[in-house]
């Protein structure tokens, strides 16, 4: 079984118990349930054994202390893991099937999807949001033609996913969609189905989130209507997912949430939003609330300025961040640590609007942002492909025009390669790293060196290219 962030403790008879940290928000519930008197023992991430007095567990720990010690690697998500993943005839997707665990039968925090436009990635990602949302979602999500996720010329489609969440116990949930069936039917029919991930979001509701946000994520005004505040949809948990499914879907205001924060907490607002937006934005920084133009302010280089004034990438990162903290804490309450949740969450697009700098440092801040969340997100920059480990990333394309998409593994570590070798790499399939112009010169300096008689005209040309790509070769240096 995959352990979560767990703490030990000693019995008074000295027996070491194991609990699950996330499972006992209550510290005075845990002392009483446990009845233990004194301190806790817990054994920290760097091997260290802690005595804790005070008897108030603050340690969120990798490695357990136990008769057999056990380890959990760091970029293993604690939570919700999606291992596996089958489509069949899925909007453009014949056949797919991808796998979240790795060699060492762990589940992986990261996955990263390449692929030309209209290849699929975020029909997969769609795919994952209906089958881990709930079935209340379900609803809301599969649409008003159901028939449209069927690729066409086939009778049904078909989605499976497994699950391992936190009980241990491995759960298939398999969803088929029949052509000409309305979505009650679709809904009837996959009824059992959809139970089986009910059951585990209803007993683990507190903890188990799935999140998904779309490429037309973007900043939503703070004026915005009951109808943007309440979502696309009519459930909270497809509104988790709705940008990407929608793309008229706005997130919820930044701005409104942080006035709502500081009524709730009694002028505390601006403490529970420095706590989760601080390291967001790359030399930028969350300065204060401005309460009587309700505005939220950021120092940078340039001086203090209002959210509405960033940048568009870095609007959309405060954005996702923003709507991410309002459903955690709509669903469980003003303390309850948004981005120490656990769950999915799907990126179309992860690196939208940011600059090559902020992209490369990408998955290291939200590893540390997000310590236990799985993130499966597409992207099509080689900076933020060159971020994955081996075994982390995966191409969609198309062999021929004709030809419905397929899915491979990348072979090889990302990291170990420069960025020319990545563009030009299985991964992106470029043919060349110079720019047109430098390619038609050197293939017409390629075929003229290769041609045994050149005439007094061609010669010229001949030695005209070798001075042209000099100077390029030079100023490229």
């Amino acid at each position: 079984m995959p352990l979560n962030s767990l703490i030990v403790f000693k019995s008074e008879d000295n027996t070491l118990h194991l609990v699950e940290l996330e499972s006992w928000r209550n510290i005075a519930k845990f002392k009483e349930t446990c009845s233990v008197k004194g301190g806790f023992t817990a054994h920290s991430s760097g091997n260290q054994i802690v005595s804790i007095d005070n008897g108030i567990p603050e340690i969120r720990i990798w490695k357990v202390l136990s008769e057999q010690t056990e380890t959990i690697p760091p970029n293993v998500p604690s939570g919700l893991f999606l291992k596996n993943l089958k489509l069949k005839d899925v909007r453009s997707l014949e056949s797919l099937e991808i796998s979240f665990d790795m060699p060492t039968d762990t589940t992986r925090k990261w996955t990263f999807l390449l692929g030309e436009n209209a290849c699929g990635k975020t029909t997969l990602l769609r795919s994952i949001a209906l089958l881990t949302s709930g079935q209340d979602a379900f609803l809301d999500l599969i649409g008003k033609n159901p028939g449209d996720w069927i690729r066409q010329g086939a009778s049904f489609c078909q989605m499976e996913a497994t699950i391992l969440p936190l009980s241990g116990e491995v759960i298939t949930i398999s969803i088929q969609i029949q052509r000409g069936q309305s979505k009650a039917e679709v809904w009837q029919s996959n009824l059992s189905e959809l139970n089986k991930i009910d059951t585990i979001l209803k007993s683990k509701e507190e903890s188990l989130f799935t999140f998904g946000f779309g490429c037309s994520r973007r900043l939503s005004r703070p004026q915005a209507s009951a109808a943007d505040e309440r979502g696309s949809f009519d459930t909270d948990r497809a509104n988790c997912v709705a940008t990407l499914f929608d793309s008229e879907a706005r997130l919820y205001p930044l701005q409104k949430l942080a006035l709502e924060l500081d009524f709730q907490s009694r002028k505390d607002g601006e403490r529970i939003l420095r706590d989760n937006l601080s390291g967001l934005l790359q030399d930028t920084q969350f300065s204060h609330l401005d309460r009587e133009n309700k505005r939220l302010i950021f120092q940078t280089g340039d001086g203090e300025i209002a959210l509405e004034q960033l940048s568009d990438g870095y609007q959309s990162m405060t954005a996702w961040c923003g709507d991410l903290m309002f459903r955690v804490i709509q669903s469980l309450g003003i303390e309850s640590e948004p981005l120490q949740q656990s769950g999915l969450i799907l990126f179309d697009e992860i690196d939208l609007h940011l600059h090559p700098v902020w992209q490369r440092q990408l998955r290291r801040f939200l590893s540390e942002k997000l310590p236990n969340f799985q993130i499966i997100a597409t992207t099509h920059s080689p900076l933020t492909a060159q971020q994955a480990d081996e075994g982390e990333l995966y191409i969609i394309q198309r062999e021929s025009p004709q030809q419905s998409p397929a899915l491979f593994r990348y072979e090889g570590n990302p990291r170990s390669l420069m960025i020319q070798e990545l563009l030009t790499s299985t991964a992106f399939g470029v043919d060349s790293i110079y720019e047109e112009r430098t390619r038609s010169l050197r293939k017409h300096y390629l075929d003229l060196k290769n041609k045994e008689d050149r005439s007094v005209r061609e010669e010229a040309e001949f030695q005209n290219l070798i001075q042209q790509l000099g100077e390029l070769s030079k100023r490229q240096s």
